[in-house]
């Protein structure tokens, strides 16, 4: 049974709530600091702190719309399917992609709260919102809203003709040529062939809030029968109610190690990218990992890589929690703290890819302290509820990864305390007077430190009784009923299991 499950519809609201919200603030707080009474939306996402909201709501909700962009592909056949359900998934799964893009590569090449570039930023957002268009248009065409109430069918039809009738603004190759002027440093007033700046900012507007629509209406009837949860393998068949139908199951372990192995991936690119440009010197002095991720492009790919992984981290230690929550049954307080604590990791890492330590260095390193001082946290707390349960060479490893990634951030700090901060000379990036083979390299000591959290977050997950990410039916829920589903529990409505803590 589930230890912790959401309903898809829910999800969905919340998704698109989220993004309805953040996209409100960043135009206020644009408008706020003089600019156009209708801006863009990429315009918005330029001046701080729009910029920052943008890029982490925007990696959220890319990641957010991959399990929601799926449930169309467990839904019963329909008569007029002429694309493969594969191939709409995978074209929505694109168009998420694209939209955590837009939030990591701003549209400006050259103003300071920016730094992105316009050429990726714009076909990011076409690419977008054509397969978001695409998709919505197919799957009524399949006829997947036949069965819906007139509301349903409605908001469907009419969120679909509003958002293709929007994208008329496509077919003005000025409104394309203005917004890559942007990155020159020049303002684009009117399009030579009709549209001008308000006019094309309304059409987006118009497109952004319809396909927000359509996904609302689509998830209520589309994915009613459907939820999102974390359960444990081990789930006596007893415990699970008969209206269950597991549609989709993904091990947390490795969901885990894949969140793992990006993140070290992205280290690793970004480390090679620095050498090559010279903004590192490795040889001479080893670098500080914020100075990765100073220059272009590596600025772009962690604003979206590192804050992927910081989401990635979080949803992982939600599938931890599934895992670990009845065998730690006994101290239920301290696991639910230890969840907390490493899903504020997770955060604390998004928000060090949002902010280079150039934009805002306040932000930067308060997300920095806020990413280790979790750990340091939910490592020891996850030792100690595991006392018992956790046995083997890999609790030993993991304690001693514990305390090298707490050593290390405690020998980092006193090096700080007792050196200042490291000079540089001028012009480099990451060259300081403290060599990598000194006896107290701040450089060295947040690495280990970083790799040392690496480890444990791999040991805790490998050690852990198995369990998964679901995508499951309820029959016991009205809406559009998965074929796995026997017809006589259909009928009979079994009342619902509320499986949620």
């Amino acid at each position: 049974m589930p230890v912790l499950s959401i309903g898809a519809p829910t999800f969905g609201h919340f998704v698109c709530a989220m993004v309805l919200a953040s996209l409100a603030a960043t135009y206020t707080l644009s408008v706020v600091e003089g600019a156009a009474f209708l801006p863009m939306l990429s315009g918005t996402f330029v001046p701080i702190p729009g910029n920052y909201i943008s890029r982490i709501v925007l990696s959220l909700t890319g990641l957010a719309l991959y399990p929601l962009a799926a449930i169309p592909y467990y839904s019963p056949a329909q008569p007029h399917e002429c694309i493969s359900r594969k191939l709409l998934a995978g074209m929505a799964m694109v168009g998420a992609t694209c939209l955590a893009v837009v939030g990591a590569v701003c549209e400006s090449d050259n103003e300071p709260t920016c730094m992105g570039n316009s050429d990726v930023h714009t076909a990011s957002a076409i690419t977008f919102f054509a397969c978001y268009g695409m998709y919505m248009i197919t799957l009524s065409l399949h006829g997947h809203f036949s069965t819906a109430g007139w509301a349903t069918r409605t908001a469907v039809h009419a969120a679909i003709a509003l958002s293709l009738a929007s994208k008329v603004r496509f077919l003005d190759t000025g409104a394309l040529v203005g917004s890559l002027l942007v990155h020159q440093g020049k303002h684009f007033e009117h399009s030579p062939h009709g549209f001008g700046d308000n006019l094309l900012a309304i059409f987006e507007y118009l497109d952004t809030g319809a396909i927000a629509v359509w996904v609302v209406a689509a998830m209520q009837h589309m994915g009613a029968s459907l939820r999102f949860g974390f359960a444990p393998d081990t789930t006596p068949k007893g415990a699970v109610p008969s209206s269950y139908s597991v549609q989709y199951a993904l091990p947390v372990q490795t969901m885990a190690l894949a969140t793992a192995g990006f993140g070290l991936v992205t280290l690793a690119f970004t480390f090679g990218i620095a050498c090559a440009q010279g903004t590192i010197e490795p040889r001479v002095s080893w670098p500080y990992i914020s100075d990765l991720w100073v220059a272009k492009p590596s600025n772009m790919i962690s604003r979206f890589a590192i804050c992927l992984t910081g989401a990635m981290i979080g949803v992982s230690q939600l599938g931890h929690y599934a895992a670990v929550s009845l065998p730690r049954a006994g101290r239920p307080r301290l696991t639910k703290l230890a969840l907390a604590f490493s899903v504020l990791a997770g955060l604390g890492l998004m928000g060090v890819g949002m902010c280079n330590k150039q934009e805002t260095p306040s932000v930067h390193f308060g997300s920095a302290a806020v990413f280790f001082g979790s750990l340091a946290l939910w490592m020891p707390l996850d030792l100690a509820t595991s006392v018992g349960h956790w046995i083997g060479p890999s609790r030993a490893a993991a304690v001693i990864a514990a305390s090298v990634c707490i050593g290390a951030k405690l020998g980092q700090g006193w090096c700080h305390l007792k050196h200042g901060a490291a000079a540089r000379p001028n012009g480099s990036h990451g060259v300081t007077e403290i060599g990598v083979f000194s006896d107290m390299s701040p450089e060295g000591l947040e690495w280990s430190a970083a790799l040392a959290g690496t480890c444990y977050f791999v040991l805790t997950h490998v050690a852990a009784p198995a369990a998964s990410f679901l995508v499951y039916s309820d029959a016991a829920n009205k809406g559009e009923l998965l074929p796995q589903i026997d017809a006589i529990a259909m009928r009979a409505k079994p009342k619902k299991v509320d499986v949620r803590v």
